[in-house]
Order: structure tokens, then C-alpha cells, then sequence
């Protein structure tokens, strides 16, 4: 009896289960295979299965098709040995290198693109609004079916629905298959695997842009990083100079170049003062006995492994996620009162990325305690300063787009709904990772000003789709929103908006007055960390002095 052919490869299940049985495909037929007893339909013709010679012929037909799945095998294995090694290039050249302040992990397929392609705009974003269709609820680049509905596409998106119908057999098979895919991937140019499946950036945090960039634009773009990183060099070795002149800030408003921008970061944030007035206080903190509650390990464990898990240096356990565990639990030990908060890892993370773990966390440390960041308040206990942070936005909103804050009120879809995320963790939870450091850039800079003038660029393209749409098709907009946004043009639109400083301080002041509360609370653990700091910082010069052989001035009584 003539047995069925059985096909490795997924791209030949469909055409291969409506074959007859003893039916070689075409796409596996090397030239001149079987051309004598294939029949132009590619089933064997019925007039010779009696014949001898069709069936010499057929069992010559077979042996070939032996050999045919043992070269494809071969082959397979070949490309991903390959495919291996390469990506054990790229994480060797991830490691940090102490003689070059910035943690570039370049991509030769990259071709100065700034991520990979998927369906979206081309170069810029659509005066209209954003390319996202509420209409395919699926969170993949297919087109799903008009059947399905779209509580059944978020289901499959997340995988909870298939799994309930599949053996554990099967799901462990997938999970295999799927390491090996993200073994086998290339990265961006900012460390992230490149996976056309992971477009919308809905977990796991940030990612390249995903929209699609023509060649001329990603030249432009490169030959403008590569000026721009001539002029940083020079601008450097004179920055306490140039650090608080105009043309300093109209220059990190264009970007910061990728291959100095660790450096300049611990120059915005003060970090090497904040790491020379506390000599090895990192250290100890790392190896103190004493630890955070088991709450918060846990948490922070746990949320380590959703913390960028398609960036190539925290995929896997291991040197990333040790120095983020690290970094984590350190402040948890240096801020007893905040400990650790959701959030934070996505911040930790992205400055694992461009320094090493001592300085990134007194990078920590200085943007929650120190102007013009100041983000201690919107993880304390309360979330005062997230209140005002959202209050702040909202009023914004309404000023700059009456309208839609008036069709967003009408369908019930407070700020608190879809932008929280957003100024928690200054958007590096879900979006592109261009116009995350583009905008760091700035809050390290300028401080928030620069986050509700991007969150009223978003609202400003997206107004027209907005207006077209009720609450649970908006939900789901916001939630698409993140792959649908190319980085550098929103940056470029952002500085269009007029919001000015005196705008925030007015909406600031007025929720101060309409919560006392909240805002004489804040005024006084301000004050006291002030204090707190001012000891510290004397203690550590007396021990300095004490160090130096200096001799503290003290009354000495002398017997007579």
C-alpha cells in the first residue's frame, strides 16, 4: 500500500493532508523529480498504478524523498547552529565596556533602521490620526475573521483561551519551539529581538518602532545620529560649561546620539556626585544582612521575568536579570518607605541597558529624589503625586482640546483609564524604545513638561479616530496605540505644542488647594528627607576630613 509523505516543515501541513497517499508535492521536487509518474495535478496517475514500471519508479520516487528530508534536516540544523552562534556574538558584544560609557548592541541587518517592519505608516505619522484599525481586535499584524469577536481575539492574543484547549503535551512542544525562535532571532539596534509577532508592545515593555520607514528616511536618520554624535563628543569635555546654556537644551530636545547617551544621562543626573558623596554605599547595600520583606522579593522576582523579556540582555536569567534584581532590592534597602513599586523595574531596566548596575542605581536615586524628575511621590504610599501628575494632565487636555476631553467625558473615559502607565513609568512599559529615550532625554533635563506635552501629541493625532468611536473601541485604541507611533516624528511634533511651564504650575497650585491634605503630606516628607539628606551629607564630610588626617575642631579641657 502506498504510504503518506510526511512533511517537517509547516509550510507544506495544508497542501500536504489534501494530497492522496503516496503524493510527493511540487514544492519538494527537486528538478526532473518524478516527472514520469507525477501527473500535471501532482497526484500519481490512476492509469499506472498497475504498472510495473510505475511502481520501480514510484519506489525510486521514495528513496529520493528519503534523501530530500535528511538534506532539509541538515539544512535546518546548519541555519540554526548558525543562527546560534550569532546571537551569542550579539550578547558578547552587550556586556558592558568600562573604557566606553554606552551600551550599544548593534544589528548588521538593522541598516540604520530604528526596528523592524510590520503594517503601519510609512515614515510619518497620518495627519488624520494613528494607523490603528479598532476594527481588528486581533493584537497580531493578521487580519482576523469577520466571525470572531473581540473578547475572543484579546483571549487568543494572550494565549488563555488556545491553552484551555490544548494537552499539556502540545503546550510544552510550542514553549520548546518558541525558545528556539528567540534564540535563533536578531536584535535591533537597542538590544530588543526582532519579532513581527510582538508589534503592539501590549507587555513586556518597550520595543523599536514598528511602523514602516522608507530607505531615504533611515539614511537621513543616520547620517543626522551620526553629526549629532561629533557635536556630543566636543560638547562633553566642556559640559560644566555648556551644561545650563540654551543651544545644551535645543540639542537634547533633538536626541541625545545612542553611543554617548549613557554618559550624558549620568551627567543630567547628577550621578557622579551622588556616587562620590556616598563612597561604596552600593556595595554595602548589596551585601547588607539585612533584606526587604518577602513581599517585596517576591514581587520583585516576579515582575523581573515581565521586565523587557524580548531585549536580548533580560530574556533569560542571567546577567541582566541579576543586575536588575540587584539594582531593585538595593533601593528597596536605601528608600525603606517606598521599598519597591511596579514600575520601576521598566525604568532600572532601560538604564541597565546604557551603564553599569552602580550607576544606574544612584541614576535611581537621583531622578525619585531629585529635581527636575522628582518621581519619589508617585510611588509613595497614596500616590499623591500621581493624583496631581493625572490631574495636571487632564486639565491640559481640556485646555489644549476642548472637544475631545468633552467626547472622552461623554463615554465615561477618565485619563486614570489609559494614560497611568504612562506617567508611572514615563512610557518605557509599552512604547517604542526611540521615543522612550528620546524622551528621557528631555525628563532628565527639563523634568515633566516634556511627558504631557508627548501624551497631548498622542491625543492630538489621535482626536480624529477618537471622535469616531465609544468607550470599549476607545480602550482598545489606547491599548494599540504603542505600535502604532513612530518615535522620532512624535518627538518632532512634540515641541509644537505651546504648553508652557507656567501652565502645569497653575493646575499644579489648584490641586494643591483643592487637596490640603495630600499636599501639605507631601510638604512635609519633603522637608524631611531634606533634613535627612543635609545630615548624610555632613557626616560624609567629617569622615572625609577624619580620612584626609584632618583634626575636627573640638573644646579640649587640659588639667592645670
Amino acid at each position: 500500500m502506498l504510504r503518506k509523505l510526511t512533511q517537517r516543515d509547516e509550510t507544506y501541513t495544508e497542501r500536504s493532508s489534501s494530497l492522496p497517499l503516496g503524493t510527493i508535492p511540487r514544492s519538494l521536487q527537486p528538478s526532473e523529480l518524478t516527472s514520469e509518474i507525477i501527473s500535471d495535478e501532482g497526484y500519481l496517475s490512476s492509469e499506472d498504478e498497475g504498472d510495473e514500471t510505475t511502481k520501480s519508479n514510484f519506489t525510486k520516487a521514495t528513496e529520493q524523498q528519503k534523501q530530500i528530508k535528511t538534506l532539509l534536516y541538515k539544512e535546518k540544523q546548519d541555519e540554526k547552529h548558525k543562527n546560534a552562534t550569532h546571537t551569542q556574538e550579539i550578547t558578547d558584544r552587550a556586556q558592558y565596556n568600562p573604557n566606553n560609557n554606552n551600551r550599544v548592541i548593534p544589528n548588521p541587518h538593522s541598516n540604520g533602521s530604528n526596528g523592524t517592519s510590520s503594517k503601519g505608516v510609512h515614515g510619518r505619522v497620518p495627519r488624520s490620526s494613528f494607523d490603528i484599525n479598532v476594527d481588528d481586535d486581533s493584537d497580531s499584524d493578521e487580519q482576523p475573521d469577520d466571525e470572531q469577536t473581540m473578547s475572543d481575539l484579546e483571549r487568543d492574543s494572550s494565549g488563555n483561551f488556545l491553552d484551555e484547549r490544548k494537552g499539556e503535551g502540545t503546550k510544552k512542544e510550542e514553549r520548546k519551539e518558541e525558545e528556539e525562535v528567540v534564540e535563533a532571532q536578531l536584535t535591533d539596534k537597542y538590544g530588543f529581538i526582532i519579532d513581527s509577532k510582538n508589534s503592539t508592545g501590549s507587555s513586556g515593555g518597550a520595543r523599536t518602532t514598528q511602523v514602516q520607514i522608507s530607505d531615504k528616511e533611515k539614511a537621513r536618520r543616520a547620517e543626522t545620529e551620526a553629526l549629532r554624535t561629533t557635536k556630543w563628543l566636543a560638547m562633553i569635555k566642556d559640559w560644566d560649561l555648556i551644561k545650563s546654556k540654551k543651544r545644551t537644551r535645543n540639542r537634547i530636545r533633538k536626541g541625545v546620539p545612542d553611543k554617548v547617551r549613557g554618559l550624558v544621562w549620568n551627567l543630567l543626573g547628577d550621578v557622579p556626585n551622588l556616587k562620590s558623596s556616598n563612597p561604596g554605599k552600593y556595595a554595602s547595600l548589596c551585601e547588607s544582612t539585612h533584606v526587604p520583606s518577602q513581599d517585596i522579593r517576591d514581587t520583585i522576582l516576579r515582575d523581573i521575568n515581565r521586565t523587557f523579556p524580548r531585549h536580548a540582555m533580560f530574556a533569560d536569567e542571567g546577567t541582566g536579570q541579576d543586575c536588575l534584581r540587584r539594582v531593585l532590592i538595593a533601593y528597596s534597602l536605601y528608600d525603606e518607605e517606598v521599598g519597591y513599586c511596579q514600575g520601576l523595574g521598566f525604568i532600572t531596566a532601560m538604564f541597565l541597558t546604557y551603564m553599569p548596575e552602580e550607576e544606574a542605581f544612584w541614576q535611581l536615586v537621583g531622578i525619585m529624589n531629585h529635581s527636575p524628575c522628582n518621581m519619589r511621590g508617585l510611588y509613595e504610599d497614596g500616590m499623591p503625586e500621581a493624583q496631581k501628575v493625572l490631574y495636571i494632565a487632564e486639565k491640559i487636555t481640556k485646555k489644549f482640546f476642548p472637544r475631545l476631553s468633552k467626547h472622552l467625558g461623554r463615554q465615561n473615559c477618565h485619563i486614570s483609564m489609559y494614560a497611568t502607565q504612562w506617567f508611572l513609568t514615563i512610557f518605557t512599559n509599552s512604547f517604542p524604545f526611540d521615543l522612550v529615550v528620546q524622551v528621557w532625554d528631555c525628563f532628565l533635563s527639563e523634568g515633566w513638561k516634556i511627558v504631557y506635552r508627548v501624551m497631548l501629541t498622542f491625543m492630538r493625532y489621535s482626536a480624529p479616530k477618537l471622535f469616531q468611536l465609544e468607550f470599549e473601541q476607545i480602550m482598545f485604541f489606547f491599548k494599540r496605540l504603542p505600535g502604532a507611533v513612530d518615535g522620532p516624528l512624535i518627538m518632532e511634533k512634540a515641541f509644537n505644542i505651546p504648553l508652557k511651564t507656567r501652565h502645569i504650575e497653575h493646575y499644579s497650585k489648584k490641586f494643591d488647594k483643592l487637596n490640603p491634605d495630600i499636599a501639605n503630606r507631601v510638604q512635609i516628607k519633603e522637608q524631611m528627607r531634606r533634613e535627612e539628606e543635609e545630615k548624610i551629607r555632613k557626616e560624609v564630610e567629617e569622615a572625609e576630613q577624619l580620612a584626609e588626617g584632618g583634626v575636627l575642631k573640638t573644646t579640649l579641657s587640659l588639667p592645670s
